[in-house]
């Protein structure tokens, strides 16, 4: 599944336009074309040159390539580049007529590069331009070179990283490790549901009492547990 941008194109300025009556003007504020990285779009481009009712013809030999960068000239790898074979799949769109300047193609924007570039950015979105050229044993045309906004995402659908499953304490783990002291920083403590002393030694004896011959009691120390 793509996002789907249709488009259209004055290929007399190479520029990317909208139609208002019967002339092109140029894209307001809010026409603007907001992507998003980590998304797979597919734009679908009518080509004219000087006006709507004027289709741009494109010879059946052409070849195309799309791209996106925010810098220019750039000899680093581009952010996004759709080659030819991402022009023109038959199932993208029902009305691709290279004759009328009806063109399609896919542009992937899950790459790394994009993905540094726009960590590279303060703000939440960045503008970036994009080129669309045609290229003919005659020579290469610019249809049309205009800018998008491309926003970051805050989850990567192509890396994303579960956060970390929190361990709640169990009542039986809390047992197993709580000692308390009564009172506070006192000589008496409660472990192992036994209660226990510290001698001047500085060891811990649990204290027990039983009953000895005659059924007389009898005061019992355990073994001392140092700290």
């Amino acid at each position: 599944m793509r996002q789907i941008i249709d488009i259209i194109i004055n290929q007399e300025t190479a520029s990317r336009v909208v139609v208002v009556g019967n002339s092109f003007q140029p894209p307001d504020s809010s026409q603007l074309i907001r992507l998003f990285y980590g998304t797979q779009v597919l734009f679908r481009a009518s080509i004219y040159s000087k006006s709507p009712t004027n289709a741009f013809p494109i010879p059946e030999t052409a070849a195309f390539i799309f791209g996106i960068d925010d810098i220019p000239f750039s000899d680093n790898e581009d952010c996004v580049i759709s080659q030819n074979d991402k022009f023109n799949i038959t199932e993208d769109w029902d009305e691709i007529n290279l004759s009328q300047g009806k063109i399609c193609f896919r542009v992937n924007l899950s790459t790394t590069t994009l993905k540094t570039a726009l960590q590279s950015k303060t703000s939440n979105e960045a503008t970036f331009y994009a080129n669309l050229w045609m290229l003919t044993t005659a020579g290469n045309v610019i249809l049309a070179s205009f800018p998008v906004v491309i926003s970051k995402i805050f989850i990567d659908p192509n890396d994303p990283v579960n956060p970390e499953t929190i361990q709640y304490a169990t009542m039986d783990a809390v047992n197993a490790n709580f000692i308390p002291r009564f009172p506070q920083n006192s000589n008496w403590r409660f472990k192992n549901a036994s209660f226990q002393y510290k001698f001047e030694d500085g060891a811990w004896r649990t204290i027990a009492f039983s009953l000895g011959d005659n059924n007389t009691p009898v005061l019992r120390f355990g073994e001392p547990e140092y700290e």
